[in-house]
This record gives structure tokens, sequence and C-alpha cells, in this order.
């Protein structure tokens, strides 16, 4: 089963110092090479159809950008990629974890996060204003996130970047000290932070009966799983609206005719409600993730035909290949996901940009204007629209 990992890796300047090894001076980034051959390596067991990206810190700095970037499968080429890497930037951690994070949400995947780095953020930001917890909830809980910080011997750092850790939800595994390194328990503790399931608790056990017994249910799934939602809205869509978001006719006929749609695509008729949320959950498993097709038809063998489920309710565990509802999760109640003809009041005869802020759709006016009109337009954030019409008295 393909895994998709990513390696958020610290390419600031101070990884360019050099520090004491065993009696002998060497770079932190050629220690930090060290680290991945003798413990992050052999603990991720790269195969050939895993999807590993690597994303250095934000170029920019704080309110910059990151991008990932794809890595080989073979370990020899991602100590080579390791060794051509500049090690210039400044330490925007925070920053490029929470696009890390964002870059995995977005997508609606779920694997493994490995962190590495050789100091604390140089933003003067605090992680839970970042990172804030209603955002850490919304990564699926079936990624694994790992915090490897190394070549630290101060402390103080250590605890503030485990308390890092303890906001993201990452498992914590230090290197330790650079000079009495113990390569072989490393190695161990690196590999059983990646394959233990959902997140850890630092410094805090359960402790309680109900906990426990809720643990438990979580474990004791029957498959296939039931379906998610307890009530879909009505509603209709056409093609034409469809195309425009993101859906082709093309691939969903594609869907039925490998045997996974229950229902077949008409260009000439509309589809409801029920059908959009069978379209869109498998449209991002089969589409969007980049998971090979016999692989999504394995997944998707653990689930009930018509594929009434939402990535909020249910999330796909690399750990013990099944799918798993999230923890509490209730029915999703649904009135309809359909891209609405909703009425947006602005000014005509004006250009805007259309943003959104916390899931809500709004336009940024780009010039001035007086005069209001109702506008009916299918939109997509990132575009730019030109109202014009009639000016009302």
């Amino acid at each position: 089963m393909a895994r998709f990992i990513e390696i958020v890796y610290d390419d600031s300047e101070s990884m360019d110092w050099e520090i004491d090894v065993n009696g002998s001076p060497i770079k932190k980034h050629i220690y930090a090479r060290e680290v991945f051959k003798d413990t992050i390596l052999p603990g991720l067991d790269i195969k050939n159809d895993d999807i590993v990206t690597l994303r250095k810190l934000r170029v920019g700095g704080c309110k910059g950008t990151s991008t990932p970037i794809r890595l080989p499968s073979n370990d020899n080429d991602i100590l080579s990629f390791l060794e051509n890497i500049n090690h210039t930037n400044g330490t925007p951690l925070y920053q490029t974890i929470r696009d890390s994070f964002e870059s995995f949400r977005n997508t609606n995947r779920a694997g493994i996060i490995v962190i590495i780095t050789d100091g604390e953020d140089r933003c003067g930001e605090d992680i839970s204003s970042v990172l804030p917890p209603e955002l850490v909830d919304k990564i699926n809980l079936g990624m694994t996130i790992v915090m490897v910080p190394f070549a630290i011997e101060e402390g103080e750092m250590l605890e503030k970047l485990k308390k890092v850790a303890k906001t993201i939800k990452a498992r914590w595994t230090p290197i330790g000290d650079s000079k009495n390194r113990n390569r072989e328990k490393n190695k161990e503790e690196f590999k059983k932070a990646i394959t233990s399931k959902g997140p850890e608790i630092i410094e805090e056990e359960i402790d309680t009966i109900e906990e426990i017994q809720e643990e438990e249910i979580i474990e004791k799934l029957t498959y296939p799983l039931e379906h998610c939602y307890e009530n879909i809205g009505d509603g209709e869509v056409d093609w034409e609206t469809l195309e425009v978001i993101g859906y082709t006719f093309h691939n969903s006929l594609r869907l039925f005719h490998e045997d996974l749609l229950s229902w077949k695509p008409n260009r000439n008729t509309s589809i409801d409600a029920t059908q959009l949320e069978e379209l869109m959950f498998l449209y991002g498993i089969v589409y969007n993730t980049g998971i090979p097709l016999p692989l999504a038809k394995t997944m998707l063998s653990q689930l009930k035909k018509p594929y009434y489920y939402n990535s909020k309710c249910i999330y796909w565990d690399f750990t013990d290949a099944c799918w798993k509802y999230f923890k509490n999760v209730k029915p999703v109640e649904n009135k309809s996901k359909i891209p609405s003809d909703e009425i947006y009041s602005i000014q005509q005869d004006k250009v805007y940009e259309v943003i959104s802020e916390d899931d809500v759709i709004n336009f940024k006016q780009r010039a001035k204007g007086k005069n209001i009109m109702k506008s009916r337009k299918v939109i997509k954030i990132g575009d730019f629209i030109e109202i014009k019409g009639k000016r009302k008295k």
C-alpha cells in the first residue's frame, strides 16, 4: 500500500554551524545526513510506490511560502539530494509546519509528517497561534506526526520544542546528545513513533476506565463500515456547474464503468444531492490522492456501495490498512453541498477578487463605486470577477 510521507527539513543558516561529535567538529547539516542514514531512512523503510516529499523552510521568511519537492525512493539518492541543499534560510519553522498540515488537509490525504530541526522558530510567534487546536484537530486522525529535534544539547531549547510537539500532537523522538549518541536506540525509537497508532500524548496517560473503554470501542469495528450520512439534503446541479468546480463528466463516467459509482452520469441530466455526495467521495480517492486505481478499489472494498461517506467522518489508517471512524464522530447531516445560485450584494461595474475567510466567501473590492446590484454567478476562490449591469436609481 503506497504511503504519503513528507519531511519538513530545517535548512536554516544554523545548520551550517559546527558541533562536537565524539571529539571532532562537524557541521550540523553533515550530521543531519548521518541521522537520516542511520535513523530516519531505515525507520521509514521507503518503498518504490511510496510518495515522499521534502519541504524546506519557507522562502522569503516568516510571511513567505514553502513548496514540497518530490524525493526519489532510493535512500542513496535521497542522501545525495540532502548533500546539495544550501543552508542559508531563516527559521520560519511553525509557519512551514502549518504549510505541511494544510497540504495534507486540503487533499484529504493520510500519511506521515516528519519534522527535523536543530532549533526553535525565529519569527517571534507562539505555536498555538500559528497552529491553534481547531486547526490541528482538522488534520486527519490517520496522520502520524513525528518531531525529531537533533544536535540540541540545551535543555531549555528542548523543552520549548517539546511543548511544540505536544501542541501539534506530534510524537517526540529527540536524537539526543551528539557527543554520545546511541544510534540503535534512536532508530528503534523513531521506528516505533512511525508505526504507533494515533497521536501521542506526551507525558500524559489515559487514567480513566471510560477513556480506556472508548479506545477499545474504536478498535472493534466491523466491515464494511456503515454509511456516514443520516440525512442528505435536497437540490440538483447540472454538469456545466460541476465542470466549473472540478468534477468532469468524463472522469465521472469512468467511475461508473469501473463499477464504483452506483449511477450512470448523463450529460443532459442534473444530479441530486445524494448522487453528488457519492461522486465527491469517490472522486477524491480515485483522482485527487494519486492512489493507483487497483489500490483504491481495495480500500473501497471495506465500505458499502453506494459510497455515501465523507472524509470528515472516516479516514484511512495506513498503519492498520483499514478505514476507521473519527473519535466521537456524529452522523453527517448535510443540507446539500450543491453550489448554490447564491445572491451576492456587490457594486456593479467594478472588479472584485474572490477570497475566503474561515470558509466564508467574500469579495475584496478592487475599485471604488457607489451603485449596488445583485449578481448570480458560480465563483471560485482566487477568481477575479467583473460585474456590469444597468444602474439602479
